[in-house]
């Protein structure tokens, strides 16, 4: 089981975003990482250093040490499926200003494994929400950034990626 928040978020709302969550005590994973010292980010903005990947993965102190690699034939070191049940998984927002198309960043956390996480999590989405998200209608109602909201109404479209 899992749970799931889809949110439509512009690129400069990062920069808030990374402060909530320093304030927040949260840790910022790699999803895919060469050395172990390369496993924690210094910033949300280093999306684009996680060797392709659109995401990264959010945790806690006192989680951390159940956070596991496993070396790929490439080479490349992936968070094992095993320590994806401590983290919360943040796919970054994506917006193509040239096409005027926005896509939706996502968290995810696994549910019904580890109770005290799932409450983490639970009051994360919460927080995350009161802070940063507003409900937005059009067609379909969305949870949306302020930022975001402008873009929507500015004619941006609404994708599920880009």
């Amino acid at each position: 089981m899992a749970k799931q928040l889809y949110f439509y978020c512009a690129i400069e709302d990062l920069a808030s975003i990374q402060q909530w969550l320093v304030n927040q005590d949260i840790l910022l994973l790699r999803a895919c990482i060469k050395e172990e010292t390369e496993a924690i980010l210094d910033s949300v903005g280093d999306f684009s250093t996680t060797h392709g990947w659109s995401l990264i993965h959010l945790t806690k102190p006192q989680y951390f040490n159940y956070v596991n690699y496993r070396l790929a034939a490439s080479g490349l070191k992936y968070l094992e499926e095993s320590a994806r049940c401590y983290t919360i998984e943040f796919m970054r927002p994506q917006v193509d200003s040239s096409k005027r198309r926005i896509a939706c960043a996502r968290f995810y956390v696994k549910t019904g494994l580890h109770a005290d996480f799932e409450n983490f999590a639970t009051r994360f989405y919460n927080n995350f929400k009161r802070r940063f998200l507003i409900k937005y209608q059009k067609e379909q109602a969305a949870w949306v950034t302020e930022a975001a909201a402008t873009l929507l109404m500015n004619g941006f479209e609404p994708v599920s990626y880009l």
